[in-house]
């Protein structure tokens, strides 16, 4: 749940855990989860602050990220992301963005010298003048392109601060890959992530305006309630765990509610809360040797410090409410949650879902 998110793509890399980063798009076009080569998530403590998550996470460590999405881009698009130089390319190539069947592609290094190169589309290349993404190792940096198809323009910003446009045919943008990829382009060389961090990485099928973009490098993550883990099917299927809507720590949220659904109906359930999730020590914990058989293999995600009882009603659904204040006094917080159903012939668990508020 993101209201206010890309349409495609929204990475916030604040918890990649199993190789898998959940997709907080405001839409379900694109698959809810990617494939992440490095099973830990990176931690970057030094960070408070950072205009991107204000947390603890991004994508480094030559972390290459698949989306599982065949893209079939055309018209309008804006892609946007948070890097750190750890180590310059030179001449060599690193690329930010690419795909599989394809070669729709954004790189720096080789002709793209010090700056960013987007190639392979139907408009040829879109190249930055005097933007130089190499000029400023350990600082973390916003870059963005926005493609007008409507306009017939294409233009990249460095922190917000626009380029040049590269005219194109209105109405002509196109792009293809069998496999969207993050950080790559048709193999595992030539890796973005060999030189940068990456963090919020968002892909929207719109153009965003000036001040839109501006927007992003002044502002925060978007508040987003995500997907993790393993679900534990019971006697009725495979429960889910999802929420009403977008934990707005700034506004406020006083609706904001997870809902259980396709558990048993008419049987006792629970959902546990925490604030730890894969780096507390006992995580993730095989319920089978707390609750007994009926739940072996069933893997709890959090530490649940707060447990709350319900009845599943006779779809098999049940809400729990959590009301966010607003005031931004809560912004940056992360909290968890599991949903455990007793159900009369076997336990179920639903994957666990991470609340962020911002």
């Amino acid at each position: 749940s993101n209201t206010a998110g890309a349409e495609l793509f929204e990475f916030q890399f604040n918890e990649v855990r199993y190789n898998e980063v959940a997709n907080a798009a405001s839409t379900t076009a694109a698959p809810a989860s990617a494939t992440v080569s490095v099973a830990g998530w990176q931690v970057d403590a030094g960070r408070a602050g950072f205009k991107g998550d204000g947390a603890t996470g991004a994508l480094g460590n030559s972390g290459l990220v698949a989306t599982g999405h065949a893209l079939d881009q055309s018209g309008s698009m804006t892609i946007s992301w948070w890097q750190r130089m750890n180590t310059a390319t030179g001449t060599s190539l690193a690329y930010a963005f690419g795909g599989t069947g394809g070669n729709w592609r954004c790189f720096t290094g080789g002709v793209a010298g010090t700056g960013l190169w987007y190639r392979g589309s139907s408009i040829g290349d879109v190249t930055s003048n005097a933007i130089n993404v190499q000029a400023n190792p350990g600082v973390w940096e916003h870059v963005c392109l926005v493609v007008d198809d409507s306009a017939g323009t294409a233009e990249w910003y460095l922190n917000g601060v626009p380029d040049g446009p590269t005219l194109f045919t209105p109405g002509t943008h196109t792009g293809t890959n069998s496999e969207y990829h993050v950080g790559y382009h048709t193999s595992t060389v030539s890796i973005y992530t060999d030189h940068y961090d990456m963090d919020d990485y968002r892909h929207y099928t719109r153009a965003l305006s000036p001040a839109e973009v501006l927007a992003l490098f002044n502002g925060t993550e978007n508040p987003a309630a995500t997907n993790y883990g393993t679900a534990c099917a019971g006697g009725s299927g495979t429960p889910t765990l999802t929420a009403n809507g977008a934990p707005d720590g700034t506004a406020g949220n006083a609706g904001f509610a997870i809902s259980l659904g396709g558990a048993q109906p008419l049987a006792i359930s629970a959902i546990a809360f925490g604030y730890s999730a894969g780096t507390f020590p006992l995580l993730p914990l095989d319920l089978g040797t707390v609750l007994g058989p009926n739940f072996a293999g069933c893997m709890l995600e959090t530490d649940a410090l707060a447990v709350f009882a319900h009845l599943t009603d006779v779809t098999g659904a049940a809400t729990q409410p959590i009301p966010i204040t607003g005031g931004g006094g809560l912004n940056g917080t992360h909290l968890y949650g599991q949903w455990v159903t007793f159900d009369t012939t076997v336990g179920s668990l639903t994957a666990a879902i991470d609340i962020n508020v911002e």
